[in-house]
């Protein structure tokens, strides 16, 4: 009994030697909500590739290519009858993969087939906007039967044609370097393809060849009016070739136009069959079918010269052949009435935003020749100012710079306020104080010297000028201003200056980078890859610094809280949280990748963490809570995900509630700051 005894209590003593020796586990707590998306506006910032209108005249589809930038591709979404941007499509390729050279909707409008110049043709369902199937086959044009049996793809050399689960493809010219052209009749019997310097019809069923025609310049375009009986070829000299589709007899060769600088010659003929468009650089000409007489030409874009001018891209009739749509290659988009030529509207435009007012209601954004305010929320366009340039914080002032004076005019009724002017001196750049009680004008005089000029606000009056030095930025009150002092025969530096007696407080190397906390008490200056040094602005001293070992080229960041007590440092991937003060390292446990922004919000409710990269766009929210004390507050975190890739541009409201960002392919976003405080109702 006794012997039972002994081991009833080892039985019971072992668990609770082991509680007391086992360390506890604490498992933290994570909780990712999703950032709400408010509202977005389409825009293109590079080249219209291509436009399509659905066959029941409900929607339009644009795609971009990357051009000289390099952007990542988009297909965009827009209602026909408003313009108003649906939303892009989601599009996979990334920039390694291609761009978008056609578009084409089925018969029912259901489906969009994109083709590209890489062995992909994805088709998408805009039911469900996702991607319904996809091809291997690269293409240059697109076109189809009235049914949707037959998808013909013109490629380079060669053409291919999707019915059901076979595809066919044949050889159109020796070469594979010309690309294929192609328009298929509407009862899908017959097939017409232009390439390089020959013009050729096929039939569908065998594939054989009917008849072929030489042209004297190479084919850019091809469209056809089964009406008509006629066929008709864009050439690369202006040239437009029509044939008789029975036979490839010639019927008619149209002039060039008087401007015949462009891309590509566009041709297509409207849906009701009365007019043939072609479009070549910025001239725009209208054709009469039944005699091809010329109806109207119209001057798309005022000429500014060779490489001044934007020259049109792409070209589609609307469904109901009252309007022409034209890409141009700086990603506009207008659509003009016919055949009188009037421009009736902007689809797409590119847009860069100017900031936000005060009270974070209203939204300032800048097209190339006016400005727009818009409503925060919603994205509605209030009020249009025909005017352009820099605008004050205050949204008093607007200044416009040319190269022999700045005009000062009244925000928002565009009045002209004041000129300011001075006798052998170029302007180039102007920037307002925070408080907008001051203006920093970058200027040149004699043989092309910096010379920064100070101006007041309320009179209008230079107040200080700085000679070899160009103005580079404000402190977050407008305390402190930051040039960049070039001397003669000396080592540019950065020199920053106290406004009210414009005395020098202290200098950096050119190569530095300077950055203000919010209350203005501290100030970083980032040496790369050697060090960053903490200032104290009270009397300019040293206060500590850290090592940077190494920076991810400019992927990097620097920025202070709201009330100046914590320093935020991004370097690639990684996030680290100091004590502004003493340097101590509070949360050194953030790590994103391709990291493009990281900063505190305005109101001070969140940390904003914006990555991009050929996965698309990220835009983190982690709240403040566990960003200055990981150890005793759980995770919590807001994310929004985007396909496409980010500029690297945003802006807060000031506010904190709201965050724009612009993608690469020019369109905004607008998000909600997850963590901050509800809205407050708008003044009566």
């Amino acid at each position: 009994m006794k012997g039972w005894q002994v081991i009833a209590l080892w039985c019971w003593w072992l668990p609770c030697v082991a509680l007391a020796q086992a360390p506890p586990v604490l498992k933290p707590q994570y909780e990712v909500l999703p950032v709400p998306l408010l509202w977005s506006q389409g825009s293109h910032a590079d080249i219209v590739s291509t436009i399509a209108c659905s066959p029941d005249g409900r929607w339009i589809v644009s795609a971009t290519a990357r051009g000289e930038q390099g952007l990542q591709p988009a297909v965009h979404l827009w209602t026909a009858p408003t313009g108003r941007y649906i939303r892009s499509l989601n599009t996979d390729w990334r920039t390694y993969y291609g761009d978008a050279t056609a578009l084409l909707f089925s018969p029912d409008s259901r489906y969009l087939a994109v083709a590209l110049d890489q062995p992909r043709l994805p088709i998408y369902d805009l039911l469900t906007l996702r991607k319904w199937t996809e091809y291997a086959l690269p293409g240059y044009s697109l076109s189809a039967d009235r049914y949707g049996q037959w998808l013909a793809v013109g490629g380079a050399g060669r053409v291919s044609l999707i019915g059901g689960f076979s595809v066919r493809t044949w050889q159109v010219v020796p070469s594979g370097n010309e690309f294929v052209y192609v328009w298929m009749t509407p009862d899908g019997q017959y097939l017409a393809t232009a390439a390089g310097m020959r013009v050729q019809l096929w039939r569908v069923d065998d594939q054989t060849l009917v008849w072929e025609r030489p042209i004297p310049a190479k084919a850019q375009s091809i469209d056809g009016l089964p009406l008509a009986g006629a066929i008709a070829v864009g050439r690369e000299d202006g040239v437009v070739s029509l044939f008789r589709l029975s036979d490839g007899h010639p019927l008619i060769e149209t002039p060039p136009p008087s401007q015949g600088y462009g891309y590509v010659h566009l041709v297509a003929f409207s849906p009701d069959g009365t007019l043939l468009a072609s479009a070549k650089g910025h001239t725009l000409r209208l054709w009469r079918t039944t005699d091809y007489a010329l109806v109207n030409e119209v001057v798309l874009r005022e000429w500014a010269g060779y490489g001044g001018t934007p020259l049109a891209t792409s070209l589609a009739w609307s469904r109901d052949s009252a309007g022409v749509l034209v890409g141009f290659d700086d990603g506009e988009i207008r659509q003009y009435a016919v055949p009188g030529g009037q421009q009736l509207r902007w689809i797409a435009r590119r847009v860069e935003p100017m900031g936000f007012d005060l009270t974070s209601y209203r939204l300032a954004v800048r097209y190339r020749d006016q400005t727009e305010i818009w409503d925060s929320a919603s994205g509605r366009v209030l009020q249009v100012v025909p005017h352009t340039g820099v605008l004050s914080p205050d949204w008093r002032w607007l200044a416009q710079v040319n190269s022999d004076q700045v005009t000062i005019r009244r925000f928002p009724d565009g009045s002209v306020a004041h000129i300011l002017q001075q006798q052998g001196v170029r302007y180039s750049a102007a920037r307002f104080s925070p408080d907008s009680r001051y203006l920093l004008v970058d200027a040149h005089f004699g043989a092309g010297r910096p010379l920064t000029v100070l101006y007041r606000t309320d009179l209008w009056q230079p107040e200080w000028q700085g000679e070899d030095e160009m103005p580079l930025l404000w402190s977050p009150r407008g305390t402190f201003f930051v040039t960049y002092h070039t001397p003669i025969g000396g080592n540019a530096q950065l020199v920053v200056r106290r406004r009210q007696d414009k005395a020098e407080m202290l200098r950096f190397p050119s190569s530095c980078r300077l950055v203000f906390s919010s209350n203005e008490r501290w100030l970083a200056a980032v040496y790369p890859l050697d060090r960053v040094e903490v200032y104290r602005t009270a009397d300019w001293s040293l206060q500590w610094q850290f090592p940077v070992t190494s920076m991810m080229g400019d992927q990097w960041r620097v920025d202070f809280s709201r009330d100046g007590c914590y320093l935020l440092w991004c370097n690639g991937n990684k996030v680290t949280v100091y004590e502004a003060a003493t340097g101590h390292v509070v949360n050194d446990t953030l790590e994103v990748a391709s990291l493009m922004d990281a900063r505190f919000t305005p109101d001070g409710s969140a940390v904003l963490l914006h990555s991009s990269g050929t996965g698309g766009t990220s835009v983190l929210f982690v709240a403040i809570g566990w960003v200055i004390s990981p150890y005793y507050t759980p995770y919590r975190s807001s994310y929004f995900g985007d396909s496409l890739g980010s500029a690297g541009k945003g802006w807060f409201s000031p506010d904190g509630k709201l965050y724009l960002y612009q993608r690469e392919d020019g369109t905004l976003r607008l998000l909600a700051n997850p963590f901050a405080r509800l809205v407050r109702p708008r003044p009566r």
